[in-house]
């Protein structure tokens, strides 16, 4: 609605007559700045969520444009271009950058009565642009009432379908893991893979074009939970890239690729650090308790998939206890008074340190698993 009203006078009236609080999300870019300051005062409130830390962004992220305080120089140029991001070229401009790095965090502390962030390790890193603003911590949570309400369909080709999702910003991500994909297609012929998002020119160097299912993203989140039960996934992927360039912004992230696959029954291997070792219980329980798969190394990211592929059994233990965790721990239904005391905090203004809604409270419930 934020950005819808930016470009409707009346849809903006409308709002700014009516609303208590407004809520915003990412990075303010375009006339947010302005927007937010014209839309403050006169008892209302605003709360912005950030998901990805806005102090470290990662070049292949879109934001990196408007956000990002460093040339980054191709490790392998691209058609003879070696510059992923270089000052003045383009609309990426390092001066600008920085006056809007400062601009944010002046935006949080004058105009901004909280901000909502969903891991305990990205909240201890919003606390150094935050200042007196309190920090809600609120995980990620799914509808299983009216969205997330099919479970998987099985394939009946016999192949078995490796699913991954993700934007450009994670091409760094599936580079990582290429090689073992590759190498999973040449050891089982009856491996198929399902990409969804601005992923398939980044697969496609590696893996044939007919070893792939291709999806572009879906933008109505009841849709992609639809489509993901149909897709008749056998297995999900969440790899991260933790090289010195992308570990502390994927840290950041949240387990939401985990909880997307735990939703519908899918067992997951996960990168073996934060944020899915927070979740994901395969180094603390038996076997027949695990709830996913982590991989720290190419070795074990090729382990773990072979094994999946070729036991079934694996697989069903998995994506059960997954499913039933996701159900246990992470229905939007558990959260939504918490979620509604934390509103009522803000708009009355009693929020802040010692409160529900603070970090050192909520850093225990929100990474429960």
């Amino acid at each position: 609605m934020i950005d819808e009203a930016n470009d409707d006078p009346e849809l903006a009236w409308k709002a700014k007559c009516l609303a208590d609080v407004f809520v915003g999300a990412g990075w303010p870019i375009g006339g947010m700045f302005d927007l937010i300051e014209k839309w403050s005062g006169g008892g209302r409130k605003w709360i912005w969520d950030i998901d990805d830390d806005p102090t470290n962004v990662s070049p292949y992220n879109f934001a990196y444009e408007y956000f990002g305080l460093e040339e980054v120089e191709l490790a392998e140029p691209v058609k003879g271009e070696k510059w992923l991001w270089r000052d003045g070229v383009g609309d990426f401009d390092l001066a600008r950058n920085r006056r809007r790095q400062e601009q944010f965090v002046e935006m949080i502390r004058n105009h901004v009565s909280a901000l909502t962030t969903t891991t305990p390790y990205l909240a201890e890193k919003l606390k150094s642009i935050a200042g007196d603003v309190p920090i809600y911590i609120r995980p990620n949570v799914l509808d299983f009432d009216e969205i997330w309400t099919n479970r998987r369909r099985e394939s009946k080709d016999g192949k078995i379908r490796i699913t991954y999702q993700g934007g450009g910003s994670h091409g760094a991500d599936l580079d990582y893991v290429l090689p073992v994909l590759k190498a999973i297609a040449d050891e089982f012929p009856h491996v198929q893979y399902v990409f969804q998002g601005d992923t398939k020119g980044h697969a496609a160097r590696v893996i044939p074009e007919e070893r792939m299912e291709t999806f572009d993203w879906c933008f109505d989140y009841p849709t992609f939970a639809h489509r993901m039960a149909d897709l008749g996934a056998d297995i999900a992927i969440a790899p991260l890239c933790m090289d010195p360039v992308h570990a502390e912004f994927n840290r950041c992230k949240s387990s939401l690729k985990w909880l997307d696959a735990a939703a519908i029954g899918i067992p997951c291997v996960c990168q073996d650090d934060t944020p899915y070792r927070e979740v994901v219980n395969m180094k603390t329980m038996p076997d027949t308790d695990w709830n996913g798969l982590l991989a720290k190394t190419l070795d074990e990211w090729y382990d773990c998939l072979a094994h999946l592929v070729s036991v079934k059994d694996m697989r069903e233990v998995i994506g059960n206890n997954a499913q039933r965790e996701a159900y246990m721990w992470w229905s939007a239904e558990d959260f939504a008074e918490e979620h509604l005391k934390q509103y009522m905090e803000v708009v009355h203004g009693d929020g802040g340190n010692g409160h529900v809604g603070s970090v050192a409270d909520q850093a225990g419930s929100a990474s429960r698993s």
